[in-house]
């Protein structure tokens, strides 16, 4: 004789969302949804030297993010960009008075947007 008292026949007998309901379901907007967002920039290595920048994000791993919070270059922040070295060198840039110098790498992953004055 087979035993049906288990928790296995009550489940059958409860009606299960299909899975697309959960999107319907949840409308607010936690960080896997925003992971797949553009953000509209330019990099810093492709923007002119000698204007002023808004930046937009910080694109990198923790560690060079935790690096370039620290120098203060955060989402929102304005940084002028005084000069490129060249041969593909690093990039001067002014950030809260603060002249810094960042690899081109790193500068690579910062996307401005041009601060209108």
């Amino acid at each position: 004789m087979i035993n049906l008292t288990n928790n296995s026949t009550k489940r059958i007998g409860k009606k299960m969302s299909p899975p697309w309901k959960h999107k319907e379901k949840h409308k607010h907007k936690h960080w896997k949804h925003k992971r797949n967002r553009k953000i509209r920039g330019n990099r810093l290595t492709e923007v002119p030297s000698g204007k002023r920048y808004k930046v937009l994000s910080v694109g990198t791993q923790f560690g060079p993010k935790r690096r370039l919070c620290h120098l203060g270059v955060l989402p929102g922040v304005d940084i002028i960009k005084k000069r490129s070295a060249p041969m593909r060198g690093p990039i001067e840039v002014v950030v809260k008075g603060s002249s810094l110098v960042i690899g081109r790498g790193l500068a690579s992953k910062i996307l401005v947007r041009a601060k209108d004055e």
